[in-house]
């Protein structure tokens, strides 16, 4: 669970970081390593980035935090193995993400909005209208 006034790593560029980092009293470079934990190695918890110390790990914990949204709903097709996966937010909005195979390519669709004023028959996703444009840490917390 995050603390609803931390700030999202997902929502901040790397320079981004750093700037906020140094006005918290961070060492910049510490930026580059949490960076590097998120976006090379796959760490989402501040307590598993184990060359930041462990002092910082508890500070960054308080401060900071790295949202993925919640798995509310998951489907496969037997045909050609695309799965869709419902998301929960945050702030408890919900969007899809759809994972395709098409012979030897593999694409995602992932949403840029919660909501669309299109109301495509075909589509959950305008059935409610729009609501939001998301956050960049929203939409990348999809790919990740």
């Amino acid at each position: 669970m995050t603390n609803d006034s931390s700030v999202d790593v997902l929502n901040l560029t790397l320079d981004e970081l750093k700037e906020k980092f140094k006005k918290d009293g961070i060492e910049p470079y510490r930026a580059a390593q949490v960076h590097q934990w998120v976006f090379e190695k796959g760490v989402y918890d501040f307590k598993s980035m184990s060359n930041l110390p462990e002092s910082l790990r508890a500070d960054l914990k308080k401060k900071y935090s790295i949202f993925l949204p919640e798995i509310s709903e998951e489907q496969k097709s037997s045909g050609d193995k695309s799965v869709k996966l419902l998301l929960k937010l945050q702030n408890n909005d919900f969007v899809e993400a759809v994972y395709m195979r098409v012979d030897n390519r593999r694409t995602v669709c992932i949403s840029s909005q919660v909501g669309c004023k299109f109301h495509c028959a075909f589509c959950a996703s305008g059935q409610d209208g729009f609501l939001r444009n998301l956050s960049v840490g929203e939409i990348l917390g999809q790919i990740l």
